[in-house]
């Protein structure tokens, strides 16, 4: 199972007791940057890569995993930004899977509109607190 933007895999602590009655095991995996995994960045601070890197990064890190664990099959259950990686992964690697499960998947979309976009100086505090503690790598738990 995965999860989505910011969140960790505390998110499904609640589902376990009944997902498992459909399944052998149940594995939860955190996203690297992401809940209590490393906080891993492989791209210098100046660039702006682009979403194919992004999800070859998520992916080369998941096969990792996924290989280190000796898993050759996997029914993947992916939520959110979770499941849009989940269902990009199932895409490039078909092979690997038993089955896809999207619970509220959320892609990637064009950027905004200049005029949509709020100038930073002008939002609330706890906005602002919020956003410092998510770049200095604190994850809501």
């Amino acid at each position: 199972m995965t999860h989505g933007y910011g969140s960790g895999l505390g998110f499904f602590y609640r589902n376990y007791d009944s997902l498992i009655k459909g399944f052998d095991r149940i594995i939860s995996v955190d996203w690297v940057g992401m809940g209590g995994s490393s906080r891993e960045n492989p791209f210098p601070r100046c660039s702006t890569p682009t979403v194919t890197q992004v999800l070859d990064f998520f992916f080369d890190t998941f096969d990792e995993w996924r290989k280190t664990l000796k898993i050759e099959k996997i029914s993947l259950l992916g939520h959110s930004l979770g499941g849009y990686i989940s269902g990009q992964y199932a895409i490039r690697n078909p092979q690997v899977l038993n089955e896809l499960i999207l619970a509220s998947p959320v892609g990637v979309q064009e950027p905004p509109n200049p005029d949509n976009i709020v100038n930073f100086s002008s939002l609330p505090f706890w906005v602002k607190f919020f956003n410092v503690a998510w770049n200095s790598n604190v994850t809501p738990q």
